[in-house]
């Protein structure tokens, strides 16, 4: 399908494609990125590539030279005479017409821009520089001297200086589409997302249809947190370039940063269905699947592992599908091949607390934290590994470095509340708990690990309601109706604690308590048969469940068991 505009391409694997190095690349991910060429809006895998001679140059990506106005005749002709010498590629010739211009009229910002860009054509860019810069004294309002003074700044990564050169050429020019398009790039570039948005609007009400234009304006939108707007522009746009796979691959990937996952996956499963050889588009699909628990997808995706990442991906949807020692498997070549990354190590050290050996578990935690000292992540997990090992007082002190970190992370806080319980603090771990559910209101682990810390704290009339709520949120939870039934068994309501003991057996067969209870319970209600039934049921159970607390243990070491 012939594409509209100039060409564009995402980096082959391994290209680090940040402007000025300022953004930090994420997995392998092809992105498109930012060639500024003088004059000319043209997108490719380099950034501020040093000039290219003026005879290789299509006419619109050549130097910026706008004619001024001269009232020296006899700079004027040696200025005319200066202009086809140059368009004619006698470039000797067209510079020793500019040093008779000069002679003959010391301020020429003529002269300087064209000298700017003879001397960029010569690779001289501070010699360039300081032309345009002449250029701009003397005629303040030049567009050509600002354009090309800030794609010059650009190259040499000094945005501060170059930016305010772009946004005055731009204002000045306001129908040129190459100075919007780049102003545009470079807001989106220094945290300027909205400003960028305004721009490379700009540029598509110009006339500019490109790929590029469109790909950077979604990803400005969801810069600047507009999800929608960025969303209803991609559909848009995807009506010109949806038959592109490296143009639906990179913007799926827009969306799969943002956390745009089903949008994402609307992209990329169109890219890999057009272009199924593409790797990098393969791996953007198999992370997209991992955010949403898929693993099978990500074993299809990826049937050969060719790199670390690959191995990455294959060894945490193995994980997910309880394939432990696979997992191990595939993880084991990734630190090999990226010793460094600090996502396969902890996804390493997460395997090897599934397996029960919290050692190696730790030592591949403690080389993650020579990478990133301070992550939140890394202390959890290491909180973790001890807690794993009965090394509960370690446990607490890493969760409250996690914590310090980031005081918003529901798993620490619950995690931590358990830590404080086991140490008999009961009200501090309420207080943990309250924080968990204000931030995750909706979780009703959180709720009823809560309702067993007032238990323990024996404030049962506190605890009932509450085993009511987590029942209200997620009614097939066998805990809190197991928590609930006992407590209405207390207080004489038989029929009642049936039913919900009924319920707590029905979702976690397992809870051998509970099948004690409703012996109780039975009769109570005169049923002889049910409450024998309910005993035997409980006394073949009972051997692989220990205490009440120590029920409690295991399901929340379950759960931390989770990948």
């Amino acid at each position: 399908m012939q594409r509209r505009g100039s060409q564009y391409r995402t980096p082959e694997p391994g290209t680090r494609c940040n402007l000025a190095e300022s953004r930090p690349r994420r997995h392998a991910a092809a992105r498109f990125c930012v060639r500024m060429f003088i004059a000319a809006g043209l997108s490719s895998a380099t950034v501020f590539n040093t000039a290219k001679p003026l005879s290789s140059m299509p006419p619109q990506a050549r130097p910026a030279i706008q004619p001024h106005k001269t009232e020296n005749s006899n700079a004027a002709t040696h200025l005319e005479s200066a202009r086809k010498a140059c368009e004619s590629r006698d470039f000797s010739q067209c510079r020793a017409e500019l040093e008779l211009v000069l002679q003959a009229d010391p301020q020429s910002a003529d002269a300087y821009e064209m000298l700017g860009a003879l001397e960029l054509e010569s690779g001289k860019s501070a010699e360039a520089k300081s032309d345009f810069e002449r250029a701009a004294q003397y005629v303040p309002n030049s567009f050509a001297a600002h354009y090309n003074l800030g794609l010059l700044y650009l190259r040499e990564h000094d945005l501060k200086r170059g930016l305010p050169e772009l946004q005055r050429a731009a204002a000045l020019d306001p129908h040129n589409p190459s100075a919007a398009y780049n102003l545009g790039l470079v807001l989106l570039e220094t945290g300027k997302p909205q400003g960028a948005v305004a721009e490379l609007r700009r540029v598509q009400v110009l006339g500019q249809d490109r790929p590029d234009v469109a790909f950077n304006l979604i990803r400005a939108e969801l810069a600047a947190g507009h999800a929608g707007a960025a969303k209803l522009d991609a559909e848009k746009e995807r009506k010109a370039f949806g038959e592109d796979p490296k143009w639906l691959g990179s913007v799926g990937q827009l969306f799969l940063e943002q956390g745009q996952v089903e949008d994402a996956r609307t992209y990329l499963e169109t890219a890999v269905q057009l272009q199924p050889r593409d790797l990098e588009t393969r791996r953007a699909l198999a992370r997209a699947d991992l955010v949403q628990q898929r693993a099978d997808p990500v074993l299809e995706l990826i049937p050969v592992p060719l790199t670390a990442e690959d191995h990455y991906l294959r060894a945490k949807a193995l994980f997910l599908l309880h394939r432990r020692q696979g997992a191990q498997e595939e993880a084991e070549p990734a630190l090999r091949d990226d010793p460094e990354n600090v996502s396969i190590l902890l996804l390493a050290a997460q395997i090897q607390q599934s397996l029960g050996k919290q050692d190696e578990a730790l030592k591949l935690l403690a080389s993650a934290a020579r990478l990133q000292p301070n992550s939140p992540e890394i202390f959890y997990r290491t909180a973790v590994s001890y807690y794993f090992g009965l090394r509960y007082e370690e446990a607490q002190h890493y969760l409250e470095k996690a914590l310090e970190q980031e005081p918003k992370c529901t798993r620490c806080l619950s995690l931590y509340a358990n830590t404080l319980l086991i140490g008999g603090k009961n009200r501090e771990a309420e207080d943990a708990l309250r924080r968990a559910m204000a931030l995750d209101p909706t979780n009703a682990r959180y709720v009823y690990h809560l309702g067993a810390a007032l238990l323990r704290d024996n404030r049962p009339q506190d605890a009932k309601p509450v085993f009511e709520k987590a029942i209200a949120l997620k009614p097939d939870y066998g805990p809190p109706h197991y928590a609930l039934g006992k407590l209405l068994e207390g207080e004489g309501q038989s029929q009642q604690a049936a039913k919900e003991l009924e319920l707590s057996v029905k979702y976690e067969p397992h809870l051998a308590e509970a099948y004690y209870q409703l012996g109780r319970v039975y009769s109570a209600l005169g049923e002889a048969e049910k409450s024998r039934q309910a005993y035997r049921t409980f006394e073949n159970l009972k051997e692989n469940q220990g205490s009440e607390d120590q029920r409690l243990q295991m399901e929340i070491t379950r759960e931390l068991g989770q990948p």
